[in-house]
């Protein structure tokens, strides 16, 4: 409710095409994922990426997060092959944004190796989750998966260990 009435308040005064509407749309969106209301999610995540298109283009951080939402979306969906191409179209933004080594870039590689987890593809799963651990840690590069870092010079303590955590299970 609150949501739609911001939306409405943002499109009288600054119009669709405007982060404070995108806002708007992504909290709109996020409730129907709650409600698994996927089709009416779709609808806003939708609305989302094609404003962002308009605002920054295609190669910006604003629309590898929606390509990141989209892919959740159809994630949570069961529609783990979309899911992935979404989650692969904001990885390729993020690399090219933040290069190899950033939160971003890692959290795409976990989303990555989730949609393989589910999928039975246990050692690609594994694989991108170590992409992500390496992504974690400024001075770690390895690419054998049963190789853990060093805990040190990471960028965020809670996503590697979420990612250590799902390489263990």
């Amino acid at each position: 409710k609150y949501y739609n009435q911001a939306l409405n308040l943002y499109q009288q005064t600054v119009g669709e095409l405007h982060q404070n509407s995108v806002q708007s749309f992504l909290g709109i969106a996020n409730t129907y994922i709650y409600q698994e209301k996927f089709l009416e999610a779709l609808d806003y995540y939708g609305k989302v990426l094609d404003i962002n298109f308009n605002l920054v283009g295609e190669d910006h951080v604003n629309t590898s997060a929606a390509y990141n939402n989209l892919g959740g979306l159809y994630y949570f969906a069961g529609s783990f092959d979309l899911a992935k191409t979404y989650f692969e179209k904001a990885l390729k933004i993020d690399q090219n944004i933040h290069g190899s080594k950033h939160p971003n870039v890692a959290n795409a590689y976990y989303n990555l190796s989730r949609v393989y987890h589910v999928k039975g593809e246990t050692r690609i799963a594994l694989e991108y989750i170590q992409s992500a651990i390496n992504s974690s840690i400024v001075d770690f590069d390895e690419g054998n998966i049963f190789v853990n870092p060093a805990l040190v010079n990471f960028f965020d303590n809670r996503d590697l260990l979420a990612y250590l955590q799902f390489k263990g299970e």
